[in-house]
């Protein structure tokens, strides 16, 4: 098991994986750090795409130049120190070719992240779409894998969306048919996980009740075992692309639609959709407000039971026609960012805002972010991110240097990493060293009361350096705590003599990975046994009367002679 310590800067607190329900100090909108790529050019579109986890951020720049080529596309890479966000790295697809889009979505779970590329053309399929995934080992970036669906046809657009959870990938194909119908555009999600090193497509969803230019895929968000998959163009009755979101749970091998969700009046619903656990935040981005066409809503939902609930409907308090509120939406626990990339601010056409919603009791409390040097056209809001305490703003039209498009992020608080106990549940080591010591395979005389105790000990180290020793049943803890997003690697050190323990789940990311690290220990059977309780005299006493036998035999053989 693995226990979540959230360190937070203002509350003193410990939440248990799983728990929810207390209230965080509001992100100071004033608290704003600048991103702009170290290589960064015109109409790059840098911050179209964000994700963010921890200390960690990926910007997409799906029109950046690479070589020649245009519009091939790429990814940035960013680490909090402490103070700054320095950028590490810049990552490109191995095979990409100009007007790939590379970096239209992307996807980062602690050490990995997945980059969407859905103009990438498969073979003779032009428009298909790919997806890439890159580990990083040694402090390197490495492209580990290309992956593309089973029955990708062209115009697909696979990738347009996607969502990484540690070892599985959720990935939209929004006009994909089913049935390979050319330009349906009903839209299909695949589902891909990682087993032996490989990553495999394990399943592949499709609405219930699909119909044509749903665009079913165009928004997708995976946590754990749950899928929402949404479909914004999807017609309800008369209602035209009022919209709609499905929801998939893993019931064994197959993933079960469990929910279909909808907002009466909604325009473009399943705009944008963000899943943590029980909460589904859903970005319906041309809902009529009041008398303002095309302002924005999104809807909170909360499972109860097996009942999904609308229990919120947040709109901006200072919202206008044709905002777009809702275009990206992102949620963690009781907290959650919705941009509005159209909204005129302050004057500028097309500014841009995002809010910020934190929950305390039943009220949703908002709080406004505008870029301090924004101006019109930027489309602050265009994607955003929160994680903790840290909100994160693309801003993909922004000038930069003279440069038109070139985009921006805004970085919004200060990240504290949480960091997780790695928890280790041992059984049968406590049966298997009262088997051996029946047998008396433990007892040892003459030898040191040290090496009898490191013969009944089972270590454990984590990350090549942190060692637990074990000699019975129960949960133990490593002493050091893994950061969020950070990889722990827990490996049998030592092993008791003449007892075999099994490792499962040892491997995995903190805070991603929440299986549980067991530990299964049996004794080995053997048929031969020691003598038992031999002291050092009457063992050499023993060995003197073999050595006579021995002896007298062979005189007896050279007498016979």
């Amino acid at each position: 098991m693995i226990k979540q310590l959230f360190q937070l800067a203002v509350l003193s607190l410990l939440l248990g994986l799983g728990l929810t329900g207390a209230t965080a100090a509001p992100i100071d909108p004033t608290n704003e750090i600048k991103i702009i790529a170290s290589d960064g050019g015109k109409d790059d579109l840098f911050g179209y795409s964000i994700s963010l986890d921890g200390t960690r951020m990926a910007v997409g720049a799906y029109r950046a130049k690479v070589g020649s080529n245009d519009s091939q596309g790429k990814v940035y890479i960013y680490d909090f120190d402490g103070t700054n966000w320095n950028e590490t790295a810049v990552l490109t697809a191995d095979d990409g070719i100009a007007s790939d889009l590379f970096g239209w979505s992307v996807s980062l779970s602690g050490d990995r992240i997945a980059v969407g590329s859905h103009w990438a053309n498969v073979g003779t399929n032009i428009y298909q779409g790919a997806a890439y995934i890159f580990d990083l080992n040694g402090g390197t970036w490495t492209q580990t894998q290309k992956l593309t669906a089973d029955d990708g046809a062209p115009f697909d657009q696979f990738s347009n969306a996607l969502s990484l959870d540690g070892n599985r990938l959720i990935i939209g194909a929004r006009n994909a048919d089913p049935n390979n119908t050319p330009t349906n555009y009903q839209g299909v999600a695949y589902v891909f996980d990682l087993s032996g090193g490989a990553w495999n497509q394990s399943a592949k969803l499709v609405a219930s009740d699909g119909a044509a230019d749903a665009e079913f895929g165009h928004s997708v968000s995976l946590d754990g075992d749950r899928i929402v998959v949404g479909a914004p163009s999807t017609n309800v009755g008369n209602n035209i692309s009022q919209g709609q979101v499905y929801v998939y749970d893993l019931n064994g091998a197959n993933w079960d639609e469990t929910a279909k969700l909808t907002a009466t009046g909604g325009w473009l619903f399943g705009s944008s959709v963000s899943l943590d656990g029980n909460r589904l935040a859903v970005g319906d981005r041309f809902a009529k407000v009041g008398s303002n066409l095309k302002q924005g809503i999104a809807h909170i939902f909360d499972l109860s039971g097996t009942t999904w609930n609308e229990s919120a409907k947040l709109t901006a308090s200072d919202g206008s026609e044709k905002d777009s509120f809702g275009m990206a939406i992102s949620l963690e626990g009781d907290r959650v960012a919705v941009g509005a990339h159209n909204a005129d601010a302050n004057g500028d056409v097309d500014r841009g805002e995002t809010y910020v919603f934190d929950l305390s009791g039943t009220t949703w409390s908002e709080t406004k972010f505008m870029a301090s040097d924004g101006t019109k056209g930027d489309e602050y809001g265009i994607n955003v991110a929160v994680d903790g305490d840290v909100l994160a703003v693309g801003a993909w039209s922004a000038v930069v240097n003279g440069n038109n498009s070139q985009g921006a992020v805004y970085v919004y608080g200060k990240p504290v990493p949480a960091t997780y106990n790695i928890e280790v549940e041992v059984n049968g080591l406590t049966k298997a060293l009262l088997e051996r010591r029946s047998l008396n395979l433990n007892a040892k005389q003459g030898v040191s009361p040290q090496a009898k105790a490191l013969d009944s000990e089972l270590v454990l180290q984590n990350n090549g350096g942190d060692d637990l020793t074990i000699t019975k049943d129960g949960s133990y803890t490593f002493a050091t705590p893994v950061p969020k997003g950070s990889r722990f690697d827990v490996t049998v050190k030592t092993l008791p003599n003449k007892v075999n323990c099994t490792l499962t789940g040892g491997s995995g990311v903190a805070g991603v990975n929440t299986g549980g690290i067991a530990i299964s220990c049996k004794a080995l059977k053997t048929g031969a046994q020691r003598i038992p309780s031999l002291g050092n005299t009457a063992l050499a006493l023993l060995m003197l009367a073999f050595a006579a036998t021995a002896w007298f035999i062979h005189r007896r053989r050279l007498t016979v002679r």
